[in-house]
């Protein structure tokens, strides 16, 4: 999955962020308080994306679709108003799928207004081979999530911080668990939920702080018999009733 927020790719590795083994990094974004900003997401994949801001609802002030083939109804191609740079375009293999820094194509300005009338979200889908332009006002600050809600893409790295405002943020509490402190093994949080993982039937005993409940295959199996019946007794008595009351 290819994204990109502000020339930004919204996939690990990406420059000018480098990764380690496991490719972790931190795509972070660094805005002063109360200013009017414009992001554009651009997607030059084959699926589409719903983004989803934190603490921000923002105005949606441009979309732009990808080329479509009007006979099967794919799209087969990326807006023609988006264009990737010269150093990926130029490289061997190059498809604009494989792209992860955007502009727009020489001559082309978007045109983008705010009105009265003016879509406001806090989720927004970028469509396949498109892109969408969307403004805040940066009134919140705080370090905020920006990611993609379909939970594989998420996880996989379409996601990027903004930092807002960091000089009016509040420190954190003293003693506050920070990055790392979390320090259980596997063996430790199976000790304190009083669980012996070789013995998968075993209940939680009701001391724990959490509580799992495993369910059987044979419990499952009447439970999905269950109500399967009670679907079907539904499906006979909802008319029944239904035509009582009409009459």
């Amino acid at each position: 999955q290819r994204s990109t927020l502000n020339l930004t790719n919204l996939l690990c590795p990406s420059q000018p962020y480098t990764c380690g083994d496991g490719c972790e990094c931190l795509h972070m974004l660094s805005i002063p308080y109360n200013n009017t900003v414009r992001f554009v997401l651009a997607n030059f994949g084959s699926e589409s994306h719903s983004i989803h801001m934190h603490a921000h609802s923002f105005f949606v002030v441009a979309v732009g679709y990808g080329s479509y083939d009007n006979t099967n109804n794919f799209v087969n191609g990326t807006n023609v108003s988006l264009s990737c740079s010269a150093d990926e375009t130029d490289a061997p293999g190059f498809s604009d799928q494989l792209c992860t820094t955007m502009h727009w194509r020489k001559g082309f300005t978007p045109s983008v207004k705010v009105t009265t009338s003016t879509l406001r979200k806090d989720t927004v889908v970028i469509p396949s081979g498109g892109y969408v332009i969307i403004q805040i006002v940066s009134s919140s600050p705080g370090f905020w999530f920006v990611h993609c809600h379909i939970e594989p893409h998420h996880m996989s790295g379409m996601a990027m911080v903004l930092n807002i405002a960091q000089e009016l943020q509040n420190p954190a509490p003293s003693g506050m668990t920070t990055c790392g402190d979390f320090s259980w093994s596997l063996a430790d949080f199976y000790q304190k939920l009083d669980f012996d993982p070789t013995k998968s039937s075993q209940p939680l005993t009701t001391s724990s702080s959490l509580y799992c409940a495993c369910i059987t295959t044979t419990t499952q199996l009447g439970l999905t018999i269950a109500f399967s019946i009670l679907g079907f007794v539904m499906l006979i008595l909802v008319p029944w009733v239904s035509c009582i009351v009409a009459c």
